[in-house]
């Protein structure tokens, strides 16, 4: 049975809680996928953003469950190539007001794309990566690549890339055609590939070539996100 958002003040912003509230003045209330979830900004940020004030050229999602709620991804490199954004906040924010009013949800990484899984409600997201390394001669490299990471709430995060546990470009993810509760990840490694996870823990993944990929799922078969 689902379980509807309940939408309440705190801190003069907005909290999601996945409680079930009495129906809204306005109409019944939208519901959250099954089981309900919460979704707490981070206290750490207590700041209430508004539109006018988001850092610009971020990725906007929708929530499928509840139109009221928007998720706004914004890498760090924002704040260095727009002279408007020098003193805005980068991170993934999180609005529950049709994207009127923003709340830090989780600096924690360098986030780059973000998805909301349409059945569950689950985030996702590419962030980046970075280490360094010793080179054969002694000298110490500083490397950079993205990961894929998981979360029920946005600030507890679980890292399902695969492979190295690292690809130096991952540009998309989407749900799975063949596997509607899990996704799939895109990502440039020489060519355009996607990376297929093998269960529903995400355990391993396939990586696909895209022409092949698009072969094998032509658009009419793939499911709406």
């Amino acid at each position: 049975m689902t379980q509807p958002y309940m939408i309440v003040p705190v801190l003069g912003a907005l909290l999601l809680a996945g409680v079930a509230p009495a129906a809204a003045a306005g109409g019944p209330p939208t519901t959250a996928p099954a089981g309900g979830r919460t979704i707490v900004p981070n206290a750490a940020y207590p700041q209430v953003i508004g539109r006018d004030r988001l850092i610009a050229g971020g990725q906007l999602v929708a929530d499928p469950a509840d139109a009221r709620v928007r998720y706004y991804a914004a890498p760090q490199a924002l704040r260095f190539g727009d002279a408007r954004n020098a003193d805005r906040l980068d991170g993934l924010f999180v609005s529950a007001d049709g994207g009127e009013t923003w709340r830090v949800l989780s600096k924690q990484f360098d986030f780059r794309f973000v998805y909301v899984h349409p059945d569950t409600g689950r985030l996702y997201a590419i962030i980046g990566y970075e280490w360094q390394r010793t080179d054969g001669d002694g000298s110490l490299e500083r490397c950079f690549a993205d990961k894929v990471v998981t979360s029920a709430d946005g600030r507890r995060w679980r890292d399902i890339t695969r492979g190295p546990g690292y690809v130096a470009d991952l540009v998309s993810i989407f749900r799975d055609p063949d596997h509607p509760a899990r996704v799939c990840v895109g990502g440039n490694v020489v060519r355009y590939v996607v990376f297929q996870y093998t269960d529903d823990d995400y355990s391993d993944w396939a990586a696909v070539h895209g022409s092949r990929w698009a072969e094998r799922h032509p658009p009419a078969t793939r499911p709406a996100d």
